[in-house]
């Protein structure tokens, strides 16, 4: 038992180091630190996995006191605030072997929380809003890119034209910053849960493994929410600072996420089912992220697949439920 805790300690001990060296690198690494802060959580989960929630909480305790000693209170809050949460709950969905997707929901909604009591947090102590200043900031960037297009010699018809595109994205992005927050967590949870995933293979402990991504489907109620969310979208279009569009297009915009995904795991099934050259997958990933059309086409791809079953997925499911 002593062996066991001495482990503990000094594990605890060289991964609260590691995540030091981290917070200092995301302060003075000026690009690296940008990524730094991503994989923050990394030595915090391993030490979850490796010895249980207690150690984990321990570890970061003890490294938010020394990042408040060596850089700033401030900064130690934001960093422990901002990725404490996530760091605590993967460990502990690790140490528990939770299949992936209950890992990456849980995770995801740390990451959310996490991402609230920032925002939080620096209202109250700083009195600032950080999403007004990122606006305010974004703002100033087109004025700033339209200046630049002015001294390219573009005519003022034109430049008119690109302006009210600019403004009205910048506008739709301050409508969907909920939904944006939300599919952030999740990429946060992604990147955190692959690299603490690897690092733990290194380590011989096998962690239960995602199914292939052609095996993937989202539940069948993002159907009624994609269908939901445009309705109360159409019928509110009008007044776009009520309440309900507000909800409305950020259901939405997470609705089209998650049948964006539906629709890749049905290329990805048609790739496998019909073997596709290896060369139009990186292809038809790339239209997907950069032509509008295409993306749409395929949320509603996705969406024929969650209603029409096309891959038989729910009905084998319910196949294999039934024969147990």
């Amino acid at each position: 038992m002593q062996a066991v805790r001495t482990r503990s300690m000094v594990e605890g001990g060289i991964l609260a180091a590691m995540s030091i060296v981290f917070a200092l690198m995301s302060v003075y690494v000026p690009v690296l630190g940008m990524f730094v802060n991503l994989v923050w959580p990394v030595p915090i989960v391993l030490l979850g996995v490796r010895h249980g929630f207690r150690w984990s909480f321990l570890c970061l305790a003890v490294s938010g006191v020394v990042m408040a000693i060596l850089i700033s209170p401030l900064q130690a809050l934001s960093v422990v605030l901002g990725f404490g949460l996530i760091a605590l709950t993967l460990g502990h969905c690790f140490h528990k072997r939770y299949s992936p997707f209950k890992v990456m929901l849980w995770g995801s909604v740390a990451s959310l929380i996490s991402k609230g009591l920032v925002l939080g947090a620096s209202f109250l102590l700083m009195g600032v809003n950080p999403l007004a200043l990122q606006m305010e900031g974004m703002t100033k960037g087109v004025e700033s890119v339209m200046e630049l297009y002015r001294g390219f010699g573009l005519k003022d018809a034109d430049l008119a034209v690109l302006e009210q595109t600019m403004r009205t994205t910048l506008d739709l992005m301050k409508l969907i910053l909920p939904a944006g927050f939300a599919v952030a967590s999740v990429i946060d949870t992604y990147i955190n849960f692959w690299i603490a995933k690897a690092v733990l293979k290194k380590l011989n402990y096998i962690t239960p493994p995602f199914p292939p991504l052609r095996q993937w489907s989202i539940p069948y109620y993002f159907i009624w929410l994609y269908g939901g969310s445009l309705l109360v979208v159409a019928l509110y279009h009008a007044d776009q600072t009520a309440w309900p569009y507000l909800v409305g297009v950020n259901l939405q915009v997470l609705a089209n996420v998650a049948l964006m995904v539906q629709g890749i795991a049905l290329l990805a099934h048609l790739s496998y089912e019909k073997n596709w050259p290896k060369w139009i997958r990186p292809v038809l990933i790339f239209m997907i992220f950069t032509n509008g059309l295409f993306t749409q086409l395929i949320v509603l791809a996705g969406a024929f697949d969650l209603v029409m079953d096309y891959r038989k997925l729910r009905r084998t499911a319910l196949a294999e439920k039934e024969s147990r």
